[in-house]
């Protein structure tokens, strides 16, 4: 008798932790299934995210060529700077009698292309680092480097602020 309560007892026992991995093994399961889910649209928000502002960059590419400045405008933020290498700073306004003046003289570029990757994405503001190469009137490719700032406004993509860090 004794031998069978101890036989039931142990059973029990085994039942119980056989019961309890399994709980635990879709537990695990659930867990892996929804971190991995997080991360599958965390890299689809990135991806698309990064491909709206490579279209803004595209856009303003296209109007720098054509001289086109209202286009140039309309990507930039109502409170955007441009923070040269010595350190000056340009704001929208100053920016806009440049790009004006650019115009109005005729100047052409007659390829322009961006390219950045990603520092940061904080508080809503996408941080990057970008490369742009335009090929000057005089046949030469100058390169530039910025660091820019990104904000989402009323579902589209604006430059807050341009800081120069070298030029090519």
């Amino acid at each position: 008798m004794a031998a069978s309560r101890i036989k039931q007892r142990f059973m029990g026992q085994v039942e119980f932790r056989s019961a309890r991995r399994r709980i635990l093994e879709v537990v695990v399961k659930f867990w892996t299934i929804f971190i991995a889910s997080i991360c599958f649209c965390l890299a689809g928000a990135q991806s698309g995210r990064n491909a709206e502002v490579q279209q803004q960059y595209d856009r303003y590419a296209k109007a720098y060529v054509q001289n086109d400045v209202e286009t140039m405008l309309s990507i930039l933020a109502p409170e955007y700077k441009l923070v040269k290498e010595d350190g000056k700073v340009v704001d929208r306004a100053e920016y806009k009698k440049t790009l004006l003046l650019r115009r109005e003289r005729n100047e052409r570029t007659s390829a322009y292309t961006v390219s950045f990757r990603v520092i940061s994405f904080r508080q809503g503001v996408l941080t990057v680092e970008s490369r742009e190469v335009q090929k000057g009137s005089d046949g030469a490719n100058h390169a530039h480097v910025y660091r820019d700032r990104w904000r989402k406004m009323n579902g589209v993509w604006k430059l807050l602020s341009t800081r120069s860090l070298s030029h090519g």
